[in-house]
């Protein structure tokens, strides 16, 4: 399941209860629908969604050999795309507000589309890397219309079971997806171009028979912030590339650049109504939720990037890595289902936790048996779905933590620490990866061994995190082991 999904379907699932006026009874009266009537523009869109990501990131081997580029200068059509996101998803968002979901889906969309079949032509990397970022920013501005719009469109007494229909059609996508891609990959990698595009623009189409819903709120964006934040990680990216290529004057000169934009971010941040990241509310035990959610996704994404890497080192076809991820996403939609249950006895905390010891043994087992390829395998498939255990937990919690009426301004922080952590790992992995260690199947396996036990420095820190800075919640009571004095609640001055 894409992540950026599953966290907006979260964050509406949270705010159903809120009240609401005679005004909006009788809109909604007027607008709302059967679930069966989006579900057509529901499965092509998400199709659309996943083939953006697990298309690209299964096909990213065979780009790097298309287009002739070393690793690290490769990876940028991964990163392009989450820095993208990171620093637009959020303006973009608002300017769905202002536009109408309906509409504002119909321009992505379409836009979308065009830009994708540009791709498809495009043998110019540099072009090719420029379209992608296009191609992230209108992803990011559909995904946000797409997911209000089910939300306004359902009755306000069928909002929770059209959230959970809404997720049941994205995890069925999820699950046919990888295996297609791979498929088509085996064929052409370019074809995911054209079926995506295909997608995009039939979600045109499917979207016209529903009303434009819009926010009766005015809707203001926060230029300064998204274009400090975007500068800051690709300077940061930028300096990693530039270490893999040996180009360390440039290194020490971006990294520090970068430095100094997350400084005028934080600033441009502080006693602003429209900032993109609430400072007031990136206090304990907020701000270690957001962290722990950073160090897991900079070690699930570096993953996800090792191994098509792999695969294509040992020359396998990507039909079996797309077969891999199937078996990914049904493990995590098992854990997915199974999660609710268990936060309703256990404490939050304390699955938190299971996880990350899991997720330790398992990096462990993948330091020893590194040289082992099949080992690797089932290691990366049993740790893709124990991370899922930490993913379901942590994400609520950080809405949880902030009283309801900001958890408007919490909503997009998960996306964007997903999204940061994601574009770092790959352009960190992909400049080890890249560098001259020894030659044949020995070397690999070293800098494979030195990516593994980067992804552990991460989780052990995100467990001491957990174990450390977090206590127990609200969300806690009534659970075994609840303590009143392991309270840890926001404090807002």
């Amino acid at each position: 399941m894409s992540d950026s999904e599953k966290e907006q379907l979260i964050e509406e699932k949270q705010n159903e209860e809120q009240p609401i006026t005679i005004q909006q009874v009788q809109q909604e009266k007027d607008i709302s629908v059967k679930f069966v009537y989006l579900l057509p523009f529901l499965l092509v869109a998400y199709t659309s969604s996943l083939l953006d990501t697990t298309g690209n990131n299964l096909s990213l081997p065979y780009i790097q050999q298309d287009f002739n580029k070393s690793q690290p200068v490769a990876q940028w059509v991964q990163s392009i795309y989450y820095l993208s996101q990171a620093s637009l998803s959020i303006p973009l968002a608002k300017l769905g507000e202002i536009l109408g979901q309906k509409h504002s889906i119909m321009w992505f969309c379409g836009l979308h589309s065009i830009v994708t079949v540009s791709m498809f032509f495009t043998t110019n990397f540099i072009l090719y890397c420029s379209l992608r970022f296009i191609q992230g920013a209108l992803a990011s501005g559909a995904m946000a219309g797409r997911t209000t719009i089910v939300r306004k469109l359902s009755p306000k007494s069928k909002a929770q079971q059209y959230i959970q229909y809404n997720m049941a059609t994205l995890s069925f996508v999820s699950i046919i997806i990888p295996s297609l891609c791979g498929l088509i990959i085996d064929v052409n990698w370019r074809y995911i171009l054209i079926f995506n595009a295909s997608s995009s623009l039939l979600s045109v189409f499917l979207i016209i028979p529903f009303v434009n819903t819009k926010s009766e709120q005015r809707q203001r964006i926060d230029i300064y912030g998204s274009i400090f934040l975007f500068i800051a990680i690709a300077c940061i990216d930028l300096s990693f590339t530039f270490i893999g290529e040996a180009e360390y004057i440039l290194f020490g000169c971006l990294l520090p650049a970068g430095l100094l934009f997350i400084v005028l971010f934080v600033f441009s941040q502080r006693n602003n109504p429209n900032a993109l990241v609430p400072l007031h509310l990136m206090k304990q035990p907020v701000s270690d939720y957001v962290l722990v959610n950073f160090t897991q996704y900079f070690a699930s994404s570096g993953f996800n990037y090792l191994i098509p890497q792999a695969f294509k080192h040992y020359n396998l076809n990507s039909t079996t890595v797309g077969l891999i991820q199937t078996v990914n996403a049904v493990g995590s939609l098992i854990v997915s289902i199974a999660i609710p249950s268990l936060t309703k006895i256990f404490l939050n905390k304390h699955i938190i936790q299971f996880g990350y010891v899991i997720n330790i043994i398992l990096l462990l087992f993948a330091l020893i048996f590194a040289n082992a390829f099949i080992s690797t395998i089932i290691i990366y498939v049993l740790f893709s779905i124990s991370l899922t255990i930490i993913n379901q937990t942590v994400y609520p919690l950080i809405l949880l933590s902030v009283p309801v009426k900001f958890a408007a301004q919490i909503g997009a922080i998960p996306t964007v620490s997903r999204t940061i952590g994601s574009a770092l790992t790959v352009s960190i992995c992909s400049s080890i990866l890249g560098a001259e260690v020894s030659k044949g199947q020995n070397g690999f396996v070293v800098k494979e061994q030195i990516i593994i036990f980067l992804f552990l420095v991460f989780v052990v820190v995100g467990f001491g995190i957990i174990g450390l800075r977090t206590g127990q919640g609200d969300a806690d009571r009534g659970k075994r082991g609840f303590q009143e004095r392991k309270v840890i609640q926001l404090k807002i001055e």
